[in-house]
């Protein structure tokens, strides 16, 4: 399945969880849209408050975990947590 951002209309395999309230101020729930255009969108710049940081998507996301003042995972890293995601049936 193709997901094209609803602004920029590119292809974003890049997802992302964004705090509900925080989507609910620029967003409709059936809306997809890639970071960039999230941000724009807010008018100012993302921080880790705009993000739940329990979500899979998030932890996985490097621009989020660096957003959110974490490092980025190593490709060995991401395929790990992909493993583990899968065993518990995410």
């Amino acid at each position: 399945m193709v997901l094209l951002c609803d602004d920029c209309k590119k292809e974003n395999p890049e997802q992302f969880m964004a705090k509900e309230a925080v989507w609910k101020s620029i967003a409709r729930d059936s809306e997809f849209l890639c970071l960039d255009c999230f941000q724009k969108r807010l008018g100012r710049n993302l921080n880790s408050d705009d993000f739940p940081w329990g979500n899979p998507c998030n932890i996985i996301n490097d621009r989020v975990r660096v957003i959110c003042g974490f490092k980025a995972l190593s490709d060995l890293e991401k395929q790990e947590f992909e493993e583990f995601l899968m065993k518990k049936g995410f």
